[in-house]
C-alpha cells in the first residue's frame, strides 16, 4: 500500500513538470557518493544547514544573467573542476523547465560556473529564454582538510559538517562583498 501510494504522490507531482517540458537533473557529484550523502542529508544537522543555504541562494542571486555577471564576473564554464566539492546540504536534484526540448533542439537551458574567490563558486542553471536565472548550486574548494563523504567515511560526518559550516561561511562573506562593489 505504501509503494502505491508513494508512487501516485511522485507521478501526480511530477505531471505538471513533464507537461510543462521540465525533468530533473541529478546533479554528478565526483567526490562524494550520492547514497551516502542521501542518507546524510536526513540528519537533521544537515537539512537545517540546507535550509539556510537555499534561503541565502534564493536572498542573494540576482534574477538576470546580466546581472549575475554584473555581480560575479565571467563564468570560467558550465561547470567546476574536480577541487570543487558540493556541501552535503546541497540538493542533488534539480527541476527544471524547457528540458522537453532537448530532443528538439530548441533548448536553451544551460548552466555556467563562477568561482568565487579562492572559497568556492556557484554553478548558475540559467531558463529556457538562456537569462532568467532558474536555480544555483553552491561548490566549496576542497583543500587538505576536506573529507569525501562516502561508505568509509560516512562516521566523520560531525568533522565534515563543521568544514561545510567553515567554507560556507567564508562563501558567503566572499558573495556579500562581491555584492557590495
Amino acid at each position: 500500500m505504501r509503494r502505491v501510494l508513494l508512487l501516485l504522490m511522485v507521478s501526480v507531482t511530477a505531471i505538471p513538470m513533464v507537461a510543462l517540458g521540465g525533468g530533473i537533473l541529478i546533479l554528478k557529484d565526483p567526490l562524494d557518493s550520492y547514497q551516502s550523502v542521501r542518507v546524510a542529508q536526513m540528519d537533521t544537522r544537515v537539512a537545517g544547514q540546507g535550509k539556510a543555504l537555499a534561503r541565502f541562494l534564493v536572498s542573494f542571486l540576482p534574477r538576470t544573467l546580466p546581472d549575475v555577471e554584473r555581480v560575479l564576473g565571467r563564468p570560467t564554464g558550465s561547470s567546476p573542476d574536480s577541487t570543487y566539492a558540493m556541501p552535503l546540504c546541497q540538493t542533488r536534484l534539480v527541476g527544471l523547465g524547457g528540458l522537453g526540448k532537448l530532443q528538439t533542439g530548441r533548448n536553451r537551458v544551460h548552466a555556467e560556473f563562477y568561482p568565487v574567490d579562492d572559497v568556492g563558486g556557484l554553478q548558475v542553471w540559467y531558463e529556457d529564454d538562456s537569462t532568467t536565472v532558474a536555480t544555483s548550486v553552491a561548490y566549496l574548494k576542497v583543500d587538505s582538510l576536506f573529507v569525501p563523504h562516502n561508505r568509509q567515511t560516512q562516521n566523520e560526518l560531525g568533522s565534515r559538517l563543521s568544514w561545510d559550516r567553515d567554507r560556507l561561511a567564508l562563501l558567503e562573506q566572499a558573495l556579500r562583498r562581491e555584492l557590495g562593489k
